[in-house]
């Protein structure tokens, strides 16, 4: 009777393994996650006159930028072992600003990016709901390496660390 019960219990964690990795094969890959943001802040660009963007082409780009990250796990990730001591409440105020931060800082780099290189996305490793993208973005006078840590969130994929040049 423990065997049959033990053959079950495998042969269902199998059935699962097998339809968590058939909902992934469906998933676009982390770089066509990170190139449909992409088209989607260069078209807000497109519309910009000048170099000045106006506050609602900001709000809006700040918006496809930010839609990328996931904030909550950058803040647990900032905070190592301190989250877990941290109230709920805590958590989400800690999240909130650091969110805050994060995304004023990405802002003008990635504006950077988009105006004078285009992002090229060089490699892609998968694993167990995990990925590692590469790019990097040819400058007037440099070349920057990007490495976007991403995971599962919700069947999509979210970032959850960025390098920029080692950093």
């Amino acid at each position: 009777m423990k065997t049959h019960w033990l053959v079950s219990l495998i042969a269902f964690c199998a059935i699962l393994s097998a339809n968590a990795e058939a909902a992934t094969e469906d998933l676009p890959g982390p770089i066509a996650f990170l190139q449909k943001h992409d088209t989607q802040v260069q078209a807000i660009l497109a519309q910009a006159p000048t170099d000045t963007l106006p506050s609602n082409l900001r709000t809006d780009i700040k918006k496809h930028i930010n839609a990328a990250f996931d904030f909550e796990e950058l803040s647990r990730l900032a905070l190592g072992a301190y989250w877990q001591e941290r109230t709920p409440e805590e958590r989400a105020h800690f999240a909130a600003t650091f969110s805050g931060i994060i995304e004023e800082q990405n802002f003008d780099s990635f504006l950077r990016y988009y105006r004078e290189g285009k992002i090229t996305y060089e490699s892609e490793e998968i694993a167990e709901g995990k990925a590692v993208v590469v790019a990097s973005v040819p400058l007037k006078r440099e070349s920057v390496e990007i490495i976007y840590k991403l995971h599962l969130v919700k069947a999509d994929w979210r970032v959850y660390d960025l390098v920029i040049d080692g950093v």
